[in-house]
């Protein structure tokens, strides 16, 4: 495949024209808000998806209203007069969510290149890993208090028989 770079508002257009047509679009992944599940350089796969279609833990892309293009995960949907409105967050975001009205989700990861290998995100057993994993990040900040109460109490305990 033939990789040609786009400009914000240049990538943000093609994309919303080749899948409102029906057609696949592939990006490179940047950042590591989706961490280990898209990785940094990571090329995804989109195909256009309805709001039928779109289930909680599906990885969708959309734009941002400075023609960023995001994707991230679905963790709720919820009904907002006539408009379906998801929740999303980047897998390694846990207290950070995105109210995304279903007019904005241009498609849905299907599967990602990294390397020479194709992943198939939306599958079976990486489908449940992705799932588990974003639900355990939701438990890093209570691991993150536990952790630091242990070391509190160490360092109280250590200081203690120091005496």
């Amino acid at each position: 495949m033939r990789e040609i770079r786009l400009g914000r508002t240049e990538c943000a257009d093609l994309s919303v024209d080749i899948l409102k047509r029906g057609g696949t679009f592939c990006f490179k992944a940047k950042g590591f808000s989706m961490h280990p599940f898209v990785r940094d350089g990571d090329i995804l796969i989109i195909h256009p998806a309805s709001n039928q279609t779109l289930r909680k833990g599906d990885v969708v892309l959309y734009m941002s209203t400075d023609y960023k293009l995001i994707a991230h995960r679905i963790t709720a949907a919820t009904h907002r007069g006539d408009d379906l409105v998801f929740t999303l967050r980047g897998d390694m975001a846990p207290a950070s969510t995105e109210q995304v009205s279903s007019k904005k989700i241009l498609g849905k990861v299907v599967s990602l290149r990294r390397g020479r290998k194709v992943i198939h995100v939306d599958k079976g057993c990486k489908r449940l890993s992705s799932l588990l994993w974003a639900k355990s990040v939701l438990l890093l900040p209570c691991l993150f208090n536990i952790l630091r109460m242990i070391k509190k109490n160490t360092v109280k305990v250590a200081s203690f028989l120091r005496q």
